[in-house]
C-alpha cells in the first residue's frame, strides 16, 4: 500500500470540500467540537474564519492544510 501526503496553503478548498461532503451525508464538519455554538446554526463565513483565526495563532505556520490519500 502507498500513502501519498499533500500539504497545501489554501484551507478554502479543503473547508469548502468538507461542507459539500457534509451537504450531501457523507462527512461531518470539521472541528464541529471546538465551536462556541452548533455547527448547523453558523454560517459557513463564520466557520471559516473560526479555522482562518486559528491559523493566525502560530506565525510559524507556512502549509496550513494536509491531504492524506
Amino acid at each position: 500500500m502507498v500513502t501519498v501526503i499533500k500539504t497545501g496553503n489554501s484551507i478554502h478548498r479543503i473547508f469548502n470540500y468538507n461542507e459539500n461532503k457534509v451537504k450531501e451525508g457523507v462527512a461531518e464538519c470539521m472541528g464541529a467540537g471546538n465551536y462556541p455554538i452548533d455547527s448547523d446554526k453558523m454560517s459557513l463565513s463564520i466557520k471559516l474564519n473560526r479555522f482562518l483565526k486559528q491559523i493566525e495563532l502560530n506565525e510559524n505556520v507556512k502549509r496550513n492544510s494536509v491531504h492524506i490519500l
